[in-house]
């Protein structure tokens, strides 16, 4: 997993998100969205802040997988399986 860097504190109180923090947060934001059902609407209240705090994405979004670095999970299944045919127990 990679490292997502930490928010940093302006001397007027504010907080200077780095980038990939940024993207990481759009895109948790968009597929909270994308579920409304999943939320109550408190927190929907709260998803609706946060967006506009963070303000518009204007790249194309990675998903989770590519910005965390975790592996394809089909990829990996495939990969345990060879595994298990090549060293039987």
């Amino acid at each position: 997993m990679t490292y997502l860097p930490k928010a940093q504190e302006q001397l007027n109180g504010d907080l200077l998100l780095p980038e990939a923090t940024k993207l990481f947060l759009h895109r948790m934001v968009r597929d909270l969205q994308d579920h409304p059902g999943a939320l109550p609407e408190a927190d929907r209240t709260g998803l609706q802040a946060l967006a506009a705090a963070l303000g518009p994405c204007h790249e194309p979004l990675p998903s989770v997988r590519e910005m965390l670095d975790l592996p394809d999970p089909v990829h990996e299944a495939r990969a345990q399986a060879l595994l298990r045919v090549q060293l039987p127990d």
